[in-house]
């Protein structure tokens, strides 16, 4: 069996979310992924370790990640330091269907990340407002891949 015929049985994603926020982007998928483009706004350190034929390239606020195998991506796809903001996210299977993404970040404060109803909240808004940034952001945008067994 071919490549291009073992990357078709693989099954399409119908359901896709992408998690980020403390220095971590992950995607849940109920099917198996080709590529993805994720568009953002911020300057961000990427640090990655994917299975060996996968592939992030960064620039112009566009992150593609790109396989060239049929190994599966894990959860986690990279951590980073720096402004994220994630706007869109789009999915590319392999038999070249476009999928959109619902974006979560719960490390900020939306009404519907937090445990409590409206009215028993005290705080004042500027209090509750976090960020998108994590650690100090760079000057610019860059990509690195994790080398095994490296502690840093």
């Amino acid at each position: 069996m071919s490549r291009t015929e073992i990357n078709k049985a693989k099954p399409i994603p119908t359901n896709s979310k992408a998690i980020y926020g403390s220095g971590e982007f992950r995607l849940k998928t109920n099917g198996s992924v080709a590529g993805i483009q994720i568009n953002y706004s911020g300057m961000v350190r990427i640090t990655y370790e994917l299975p060996n034929g996968w592939f992030i390239r960064a620039g112009e606020n566009k992150i593609i990640i790109f396989g060239l195998t049929t190994a599966d991506l894990p959860e986690t796809l990279f951590k980073y330091t720096g402004e994220f903001r994630v706007k869109t996210v789009h999915l590319v299977d392999w038999h070249l269907n476009k999928t959109y993404t619902t974006i979560i970040n719960p490390t900020l404060d939306y009404w519907n990340n937090m445990n409590e109803k409206w009215e028993d909240i005290s705080e004042e808004y500027k209090k509750l407002a976090k960020t998108y940034t994590i650690g100090k952001p760079p000057t610019k945008t860059r990509v690195f891949k994790k080398i095994k067994g490296a502690t840093k």
